[in-house]
C-alpha cells in the first residue's frame, strides 16, 4: 500500500478484490467455475437440493436403508447416510466422492447429476436386482471391499462418466460450456456479456409491478323505478272525478304552490306583530265580561 493512502471503513483493497473474483472453484465431477458465482447461487442450489430430498425414493440411504440421508455421493448421484459417506470416501475417490448438504459449496453440475440420477435410478444403473449394497451390520472392511467392488467396476464408470458428461452439457450452447450448463442447472440464463443472469417470471408480479394498466369494471346499468324517479320529471297526476249532487263533474284539487308563491299570498308588507297582552289588559276584559251579565234574569 503507498505510503500516506488510508482505506475507507469497510472497503477492499483492489488487489484482493481481483484475485477474489479470480478466485476458482472446482466441482466433484471435475468442472470449474468462479468461486463468487458458486457462493451467489448457493440459496437456488440448496433449495433444489431440499426438493430432491423430499423424494420418496431419496429418503433412505441408497446403501444400507437408513433414514438418513444428510450426505450424497455427487460423482453416483446417490443419497446416503452420514455412516456409508465414510465408506465411499475409503473407497476412493477414482471410485466415488462424497459430500454433506449443508456445510459443504455445491456446483450446479453437481445438484444436476443428483437430480438426473437419484436413488430411484441409481438401482438400475450401479445394482439391479439389490435391494441394498451391504447390511447396516457389516463391519466396515466388508462395507469398503463390497463398495470397491461394486462401485469400482468398468461397467459402473462408464456408466457414471455418461452420467457426468450428460450432466455437464446439459443446457450448454456453443462455446460456453459448463459454466452454460451450470447456469441453466442452476436456475439462471447467459446473458449478453455471457454473465449468469436470473431467470424472470412470465406475467407481472402483482407485489412490485404497479405498472400494469388496470381495466375498469363495468358499471351496472340499472332502470330507475318507483321512489328512484327524478322529482323533477314527474308528471302531476290526474284527478280522478268525484260525484257531486248526482252529476259526475270532475273536481280537480285546487295545486299547490310552491314556496317561492308565497310573497303573491301574504304580499310584500312584513307581518307586524300583534301587541302582547300585559295584566292590565286581561283585568279590564274580566270587568266588561261581569258588567255584561243580566244578574236579574239569572236571579229571577
Amino acid at each position: 500500500k503507498p505510503q500516506g493512502l488510508k482505506l475507507l471503513p469497510g472497503s477492499v483493497p483492489h488487489e484482493f478484490s481481483s484475485r477474489r473474483m479470480a478466485e476458482k472453484f472446482r466441482s466433484k465431477i471435475g468442472n470449474s467455475y468462479a468461486k463468487k458465482d458458486i457462493e451467489d447461487w448457493q440459496p437456488r442450489l440448496k433449495a433444489e437440493l431440499g426438493d430432491l430430498k423430499r423424494v420418496s425414493a431419496n429418503r433412505q440411504c441408497f446403501d444400507c436403508g437408513a433414514a438418513d440421508v444428510t450426505w450424497a455421493s455427487p460423482k453416483l448421484g446417490t443419497f446416503l447416510c452420514v455412516t456409508c459417506s465414510d465408506i465411499h470416501r475409503a473407497a476412493g475417490a477414482h471410485i466415488t466422492c462424497v459430500k454433506n448438504f449443508s456445510t459443504y459449496l455445491w456446483s450446479p453440475d453437481e445438484v444436476e447429476m443428483m437430480r438426473a440420477v437419484g436413488n430411484r435410478r441409481a438401482k438400475e444403473l450401479y445394482r439391479r436386482g439389490a435391494s441394498l449394497s451391504w447390511q447396516p451390520q457389516d463391519s466396515k472392511e466388508r462395507k469398503v471391499k463390497l463398495c470397491t467392488e461394486l462401485y469400482g467396476s468398468e461397467a459402473v464408470q462408464r456408466a457414471v462418466q455418461q452420467n457426468i458428461a450428460a450432466a455437464t452439457a446439459s443446457g450448454s450452447s456453443g462455446s460456453s460450456g459448463a459454466a452454460a450448463a451450470a447456469s441453466a442447472a442452476a436456475g439462471y440464463v447467459a446473458g449478453a456479456d455471457a454473465a449468469p443472469v436470473r431467470k424472470t417470471q412470465e406475467g407481472p408480479n402483482w407485489l412490485d409491478d404497479w405498472t400494469v394498466p388496470t381495466v375498469p369494471l363495468p358499471v351496472p346499468t340499472v332502470p330507475v323505478t318507483g321512489d328512484l324517479l327524478d322529482w323533477s320529471t314527474r308528471s302531476t297526476p290526474k284527478p280522478s272525478p268525484v260525484v257531486q249532487h248526482g252529476d259526475r263533474q270532475p273536481m280537480v284539487a285546487p295545486a299547490s304552490k310552491p314556496v317561492d308563491d308565497l310573497l303573491d299570498i301574504f304580499g310584500d308588507a312584513p307581518l307586524a306583530p300583534g301587541p302582547v297582552p300585559s295584566c292590565g289588559m286581561q283585568a279590564e276584559r274580566e270587568k266588561d265580561f261581569w258588567d255584561s251579565v243580566n244578574w236579574d234574569e239569572l236571579l229571577g
